[in-house]
């Protein structure tokens, strides 16, 4: 629903105005829920039920995508507007909120899944001593650290340093277990997408690294673009507003 609001919106009216309707949205939905289902609890907690507790989250990522930030290219407006008129919700989740994984800790998964756990869209949860893949359906990025272990780069790039990483960048798979699974995930991430997943090596420092930052939708965004704590706070003052 928010995703077909937003790409139908967007061609007729300013920028501004979608976001501050697709947050109003979510303002609503939430207030109506404190209102006339949430049991009684005190007027400074915000309730956010299990089936909504992402919510607020996705909407922050929605207004701060592509499609609608004020800084992108009218091409790639465009073009979000296209694939959001098409997508299932299964897809349309990682174009909002991409997902992120720890590639350097795969060989610590001792559960047999394919699939690592994700990591919040924040740059504090990234490290400059680990290597990350975050995919939105469409394109991954694996962005490594400056201060990443020697022996790992060389397990999974075959380069000792992280200067030494190529421009173009073509996944290898070397005789090593780290290797391996790295890619077996890419390949599963590519089944469950129905996607090639173009893939990009990103370092901190250049423009790729620039990129990879750029999707950290839960950081507070260059200009006025809250924080996802931030946002909490706003929706929260909200509903208590509404609630008075």
């Amino acid at each position: 629903m928010y995703f077909c609001t937003a790409a139908n919106e967007i061609p007729t009216t300013p920028l501004v105005q979608v976001r501050d309707q697709i947050t109003n949205l979510c303002i609503n939905i939430l207030h109506s829920y404190r209102k006339f289902c949430a049991t009684v609890s005190s007027s400074g907690q915000l309730i956010l039920p299990e089936a909504l507790k992402l919510l607020p989250l996705y909407n922050l990522a929605l207004i701060k995508s592509m499609g609608l930030r004020t800084d992108g290219r009218l091409d790639d407006r465009s073009y979000w507007i296209s694939r959001a008129a098409s997508l299932p919700t299964p897809l349309a989740v990682p174009l909002v909120y991409p997902t992120m994984m720890a590639i350097h800790d795969l060989l610590l998964k001792e559960d047999g899944s394919i699939i690592p756990p994700t990591v919040p869209l924040s740059s504090e949860h990234v490290s400059e001593e680990g290597i990350y893949l975050l995919e939105n359906g469409e394109d991954a990025l694996i962005y490594v650290g400056k201060a990443v272990d020697p022996d790992t780069l060389q397990q999974l790039f075959g380069v000792p340093t992280v200067d030494d990483l190529p421009s173009q960048f073509v996944l290898q798979q070397y005789d090593n277990e780290l290797s391996k699974k790295l890619n077996v995930l890419v390949n599963e991430i590519r089944r469950q997408r129905c996607s090639y997943l173009r893939l990009r090596l990103c370092k901190k420092g250049d423009p790729s690294g620039m990129l990879f930052f750029s999707y950290m939708v839960e950081d507070k965004s260059p200009g006025s673009s809250l924080s996802y704590v931030e946002f909490l706070v706003l929706v929260h003052r909200q509903i208590q507003t509404k609630m008075a």
